[in-house]
């Protein structure tokens, strides 16, 4: 890696950490272009960056049965669920369960399309300004999942990022991870730079680093420091919904960008918007035990 992502021409930026978990079916996804327009009327080019991977590794034998949908494509776990409880999915010609285990000899199937698990699959996205996160969008937007459509397993994106939010995005069919670290309850950190109008003072940051009081109550405690004129960095352990924004709005200094510097300790350092890649051995590892840590200490 050369060096830190920047954002020029920011007149501020912000650093923020903020989770929100998504579940989203991949199921019969539309293919698309590979270029797409951003903001300013430029050219995003989805393509695999070029670093180093592992192979990933294949399947267990046997699973719950919202793992194998996962690892087939079709939705996060949690997804996954209800699908299987609105009746769409069976196993051997029977309706699937929550507690249906299944097996590499078992027939799956979803609204009547057979189904197979996958690789596990890990992938690490630079998401672009004004692509939304999610599989599919009814208003013809682009989205993640068409910028990693040459990805050889289906994904899908771990949390959520705004549509005008950029930075590190992660995605993967390995719906026990995705749910470790997309969900709020485990307090994985998330690392955002924004610009921001006005230039944050010390009580403006002595705020954010207590708590905020939000509509939907008081903010978890954050780190945040001033880096220069207008530039902030903030670190926030859980998720709301556009909690970002609306702390940054309530201490008097309204969001104009946001981007996302790191997320579970993944960076997207040395890539560019649109750029994608598979997680090395090492990166899975490391997320594999940062969700297993927060999972132990929290006592789930």
């Amino acid at each position: 890696m050369q060096s830190g992502l920047l954002i020029r021409g920011l007149r501020s930026s912000l650093r923020v950490c903020c989770s929100r978990a998504s579940p989203a079916c991949l199921f019969n996804l539309p293919l698309a272009g590979f270029a797409s327009q951003s903001n300013d009327g430029s050219q995003i080019i989805s393509r695999p960056a070029t670093h180093a991977s592992s192979s990933p590794p294949s399947p267990p034998a046997s699973q719950r049965l919202n793992a194998f949908l996962a690892r087939a494509g079709v939705a996060s776990r949690r997804g996954a669920d209800e699908l299987v409880k609105s009746g769409r999915v069976r196993v051997n010609g029977a309706p699937g369960q929550l507690n249906t285990v299944v097996t590499d000899a078992d027939e799956v199937s979803l609204d009547g399309h057979p189904l197979r698990a996958q690789q596990l699959a890990y992938v690490l996205l630079y998401k672009p300004s004004g692509v939304v996160t999610t599989a599919r969008d009814t208003h013809g937007r682009r989205t993640v999942i068409d910028l990693v459509e040459r990805h050889q397993s289906r994904v899908v994106p771990v949390g959520r990022l705004d549509q005008h939010t950029s930075g590190t995005l992660l995605l993967t069919n390995d719906g026990d991870l995705a749910l470790r670290l997309g969900h709020p309850r485990y307090g994985v950190e998330k690392v955002y730079e924004a610009e921001v109008e006005g230039d944050p003072s010390e009580q403006a940051l002595a705020t954010l680093r207590r708590g905020v009081v939000l509509d939907d109550g008081l903010t978890s405690p954050a780190r945040a420091r001033r880096i220069g004129r207008g530039r902030v960095e903030l670190c926030l352990h859980e998720g709301r919904k556009h909690q970002v924004k609306r702390m940054l709005q309530k201490v008097g200094h309204p969001v104009l960008r946001l981007h996302r510097v790191s997320y579970a300790g993944l960076t997207v350092e040395g890539m560019k918007p649109g750029e994608w890649r598979d997680l090395s051995s090492r990166e899975v590892e490391m997320a594999k035990r940062l969700g297993d840590a927060k999972q132990a200490w929290r006592g789930d």
